[in-house]
């Protein structure tokens, strides 16, 4: 296969991937502090490398950018973690900003706080779609 072939099939599949891992994995999951820490492991380590340019190492080119994003949220501070979706719940407009200052610019205000809702260190057993129900 020609290079820039290989190289645009490769953008492609990355995009494809990332984008169908988010919606399907990601924002359908629960994540204990194990599940963060090891979905973090398999996306840095195993699925990042694999759509890197042969000629780059994966630590320079950003591949799978929601899905790193998605890891930031997932691994962010509890306090800071907690604020965040504090403000995108009742303020969507400077949570946009707040998502920004942290990093995160691919993933959607709605997204992010689905995904910071599903952090079960952050789930609140009062609310009828708290990780309780599913046991």
């Amino acid at each position: 296969m020609a290079p820039a072939l290989a190289a645009r099939l490769r953008a492609r599949l990355a995009a494809h991937l990332d984008r169908c891992m988010l919606q399907e994995m990601v924002l359908e999951t629960w994540f204990n502090t194990g599940g963060t820490l090891q979905f973090t492991h398999d996306v840095k380590r195993n699925l990042v490398p694999a759509f890197a340019p042969p000629n780059k190492a994966a630590s320079q080119v950003n591949p799978l950018p929601k899905l790193l994003e998605a890891c930031k949220l997932l691994n962010m501070d509890y306090d800071d973690a907690r604020r965040l979706r504090s403000i995108l719940s009742k303020q969507p407009a400077v949570g946009t900003e707040s998502l920004t200052n942290h990093g995160i610019t691919h993933i959607q205000p709605n997204e992010a706080l689905q995904i910071l809702s599903q952090r079960t260190d952050l789930s609140d057993a009062s609310t009828p779609s708290s990780v309780m129900e599913l046991f």
